[in-house]
């Protein structure tokens, strides 16, 4: 459901449209059970490198990678049954903004413990996955790469069983999804058009006072087709003709593992993820290991946040060249939160790159250390 740069911009102005004018036309008792909210971010990025990192971040002034918008509509019909829109823009790797309807779904609530959702659903497998485009609610400008870009999928079309359990000050959310899913976004670094089907899994969700705990593990089938930009060798008076070459690639059966912990308490804050993907039939990705730690210091009555992050690709074993390549990095940021809603960011980010591969680069940037600057702007209301 994604639509093209114009048609996404009008989209969302219909949306925010509707947003001012539906208080006119509709009645008090329809106000009282639909619910808006929204979210925005924008900033600027630079690298010190002249290969494109991530979303296209380059030694060139960026104020479009971390610009993102969204606003989401839900609506109780009854006691048992509510509805979700989600539509959201991001930047793509082509410094384009596109729009498209994130979430659609429809949640059956079987009784205070159980519920089933229908329809077009956020993956549930990440510390961050109900808002992973939401800046204003993770301490980064930008979410550790080598993790998140490891397992692209945002969303699936399907189905989504969810049991809460509690126990004492426990309390322990199992969700059971399976469906499919077509993505076009970033992957290892290329910008890729995914065909996945028979997406199933389990995820476990354990919250302890401040403690967050997570367990995933997806089952998918995955067809890629992988577009990596390269020099065609023709030069004009402008400059090396770009050209972009198409690998399809047949992932086989893959397996997801997940593990995930944070606590945010009243002066620490602490994250941490680790993904482990297998493909249990592919010659072409055998298997992609890649985890982060952010530990972080609030201050002036957590007005501010002060932190640090450590990335790395532990492994990445395959025979395809645009999902090569190991890097770590070392990220120091600093948050002023202006209120709940409304936060400054800063990130000096320092990727080391293995050599081995591209990594999350465009092309293999070489050993090379490459720096990367960032500040945003986010709210979410």
């Amino acid at each position: 459901m994604r639509l093209n740069k114009v048609w996404g911009y009008n989209l969302l102005v219909r949306i925010f449209l509707f947003i001012l004018l539906f208080p006119i036309s509709a009645s008090t008792s329809v106000l009282n059970d639909v619910l808006i909210n929204g979210f925005a971010s924008t900033g600027f990025s630079r690298s010190d490198s002249s290969i494109v990192y991530g979303e296209g971040i380059k030694n060139k002034n960026n104020f479009v990678t971390g610009t993102k918008a969204g606003v989401s509509i839900s609506n109780q019909f009854s006691n048992e049954i509510d509805f979700y829109l989600g539509i959201t823009a991001d930047a793509q790797i082509n410094e384009k903004m596109e729009a498209e309807v994130d979430t659609v779904q429809v949640r059956w609530t079987l009784n205070s413990k159980n519920n089933i959702r229908f329809g077009k659903i956020r993956m549930p497998t990440w510390l961050f996955s109900e808002f992973l485009l939401i800046s204003a609610l993770y301490p980064w400008v930008r979410p550790p790469e080598v993790v998140y870009n490891s397992q692209p999928l945002r969303t699936f079309t399907g189905l989504s069983y969810t049991k809460r359990f509690e126990v004492n000050n426990w309390s322990i959310n199992s969700d059971l999804f399976y469906g499919t899913s077509t993505t076009n976004r970033l992957f290892f670094g290329s910008q890729t058009t995914a065909d996945i089907d028979s997406i199933y899994g389990l995820t476990v969700r354990t919250n302890y006072n401040d403690f967050q705990f997570n367990l995933s593990h997806v089952r998918s089938n995955a067809i890629v087709n992988v577009y990596t930009t390269v020099d065609s060798g023709v030069s004009t008076s402008a400059g090396n003709v770009q050209t972009q070459i198409r690998t399809p690639v047949n992932l086989g059966r893959i397996q997801t593992y997940i593990a995930g912990l944070k606590y945010d308490g009243p002066r620490l804050y602490f994250a941490s993820e680790f993904v482990v993907i297998k493909s249990s039939n592919s010659t072409q990705l055998t298997s992609n290991h890649a985890g982060y730690y952010t530990l972080g210091t609030y201050f002036n009555s957590k007005n501010f946040l002060a932190h640090t992050t450590f990335t790395k690709t532990y492994k990445a074993e395959n025979n395809v060249a645009a999902f090569a390549g190991t890097q770590e990095s070392i990220q120091f940021g600093l948050n002023y939160y202006h209120s709940p809603n409304l936060v400054f960011k800063s990130d000096w980010q320092r990727v080391n790159p293995a050599g081995n591969g591209k990594g999350e680069f465009q092309t293999n940037p070489g050993t090379d250390p490459v720096n990367i600057w960032a500040v945003s702007v986010a709210t979410a209301f």
